[in-house]
C-alpha cells in the first residue's frame, strides 16, 4: 500500500522494530515526535531508543524479560516501547491511574525485571521491585553508553508486550501479545484510517491503552506524533 506517495510496509513476517529501523533511515530529517518543548527527528528518535536499549541490557535485562512501564503521557513512555523491542523484553504498559494496590498485584502477576516509572508513581511501587524513574540520575545513566545495540532478532510469534485488561469482571489478566500481532494492527491501523506521510497525531488519550497503538504506524509513514497529558494549551497549535 502507499501513503502520500510512500511505500508503507505490511510486512507481517517482519518486526515492528525492524520496520521502525528502516523508517528512521528513510525519514531521518523529519519531525517523529514532539513533547512539550522537546522534539526528536526519526533518526534521533531511533538512536535513543537504540541507546536506551543498550543501557536497559547494561543494567542486567535480558531477552524475554519484562519490562513494566508506568507513567503519564510523555516521549519516554514511546522511547522505552521501542527500546524494549530493540533489546528483545517484553513491555507491561501500566495504567498510569492504577492504584497502589493495582499496579502491587500485577507486578506479582507478570514478575518485570524492571518497572520503569515517572516520580510520583514510583513512590507506590512495592519497596522490592528494581526500578529506574525518568528525570533522575539512573535515567540519565541509561543513556551514558551511545554505543549501538544489535537490534534483537525475535521471531514474529515470539511475546512482545503483555496488556492487561482493566479487571471489570474480575482480576485483570495478562493478554499476550505477539510481534506479528501487533504488525497485524499496524496494518490495519495504516489502511482503515488512511494514515499519511504529512498527517499529525496529538496523543490525549493514555500512552498505555489504545492512544499508544497509534504512534508505530505514524512512524512507519513518516508522519509526526505529539503527546501530551490533560494540558493541551498551545500544543494544537504546535502540530
Amino acid at each position: 500500500m502507499s501513503t502520500a506517495g510512500v511505500d508503507v510496509p505490511v510486512d507481517l513476517d517482519r518486526l515492528p522494530s525492524e520496520h521502525g529501523r528502516d523508517a528512521a533511515a528513510r525519514f531521518c530529517t523529519r519531525v517523529a515526535l514532539r513533547d512539550g518543548d522537546r522534539q526528536w527527528s526519526f533518526a534521533e528518535f531511533w538512536r535513543d531508543a537504540e541507546s536506551l536499549a543498550a543501557g536497559l541490557r547494561k543494567a542486567g535485562c535480558c531477552p524475554g524479560d519484562r519490562l513494566a512501564l508506568w507513567m503519564g503521557n510523555c516521549a519516554e513512555f514511546l522511547l522505552l516501547s521501542l527500546a524494549s523491542e530493540i533489546a528483545g523484553l517484553v513491555r507491561v504498559p501500566l495504567n498510569a491511574r492504577y492504584t497502589r494496590t493495582e499496579v502491587a498485584a500485577i507486578l506479582a502477576d507478570c514478575a518485570p525485571a524492571l518497572v520503569a516509572a515517572d516520580a510520583s508513581r514510583a513512590r507506590r511501587l512495592p519497596q522490592d521491585q528494581p526500578v529506574v524513574v525518568t528525570g533522575r540520575p539512573e535515567w540519565a545513566e541509561l543513556f551514558a553508553d551511545q554505543s549501538r545495540v544489535e537490534l534483537y532478532t525475535s521471531r514474529p510469534d515470539e511475546l512482545c508486550s503483555l496488556n492487561y485488561t482493566s479487571g471489570s469482571t474480575g482480576k485483570p489478566k495478562g493478554v499476550m501479545l505477539t510481534h506479528r500481532n501487533w504488525m497485524a494492527v499496524y496494518r490495519n491501523l495504516l489502511i482503515d484510517r488512511d494514515i499519511r506521510g504529512d498527517d499529525r497525531l496529538l496523543h490525549y488519550g493514555p500512552l498505555s491503552h489504545a492512544s499508544g497503538a497509534y504512534f508505530m504506524p505514524f512512524f512507519l509513514s513518516g508522519a509526526t506524533s505529539a503527546v501530551s497529558e490533560p494540558r493541551i494549551g498551545g500544543l494544537l497549535r504546535s502540530l
